[in-house]
């Protein structure tokens, strides 16, 4: 519904695919997941309200899935994009 009464590239228009990747990283869906977040970062890396509104919650929702994917499938480099998108949201200002 967003994307169909807002402009493409809309901060608000994160809200629902973050707030979905996050239930699908609790339902173990993580190849589901991941695009979803993938395009939230890139979407706040574009537009500074986006990144402004949703930058913090995109990382730790991202380091999350990488987290507990690689808890469920250690030894596939799962370990190392968690740390990656730890040290991006170790980078945003408190």
């Amino acid at each position: 519904m967003c994307r169909r009464v807002l402009p493409p590239g809309h901060p608000n228009t994160l809200y629902p695919p973050v707030g979905m990747a996050s239930a699908l990283i609790d339902l173990m869906r993580f190849t589901e997941a991941e695009p979803l977040l993938l395009s939230a970062a890139e979407q706040c890396e574009k537009s500074a309200q986006a990144r402004r509104m949703h930058w913090p919650k995109v990382l730790k929702s991202t380091v999350k899935l990488y987290d507990t994917w690689h808890a469920a499938e250690p030894g596939k480099g799962y370990d190392a994009k968690a740390g990656q998108w730890r040290a991006r949201l170790a980078a945003v200002p408190a």
